[in-house]
């Protein structure tokens, strides 16, 4: 049974700490002052849906570990955040945004080589 609970805390990854919660609210523990209102904060909703790669497990490793000790940042918003810098640099590089894919779609897997004729 141990061995079995071992297992399933490696596979699971490095506990997350307690962090901060990001100056969204004010510090009660030292005084009687009251939360500030969420509502206030301007939210904004934006479709998201999953988006499944296979990456090297350094680099997860090392994502992990940023995400674990930076308080307030999440997998999600990191990779997203590193992703959109990559391709506004492939932008800028051609000097242009990528125009839109014609279907809206693009092809599960990986691209088909196109073969030369010698």
């Amino acid at each position: 049974m141990a061995d079995k609970l071992s297992k399933m805390r490696d596979a699971a990854g490095p506990l997350m700490p307690v962090h901060n919660n990001g100056g969204l609210f004010e510090d009660t523990s030292k005084s009687n002052s009251t939360l500030r209102s969420v509502s206030n904060i301007e939210t904004k909703k934006v479709s998201r849906q999953r988006f499944t790669v296979n990456l090297r497990d350094d680099v997860i490793e090392q994502a992990r570990t940023a995400v674990y000790y930076t308080p307030g940042l999440t997998l999600s918003s990191l990779v997203e955040k590193a992703l959109k810098a990559e391709v506004e640099a492939l932008e800028a590089k051609r000097g242009n945004p990528f125009p839109a894919i014609e279907d809206g779609k693009l092809s599960p897997g990986r691209p088909v080589k196109i073969r030369s004729e010698e």
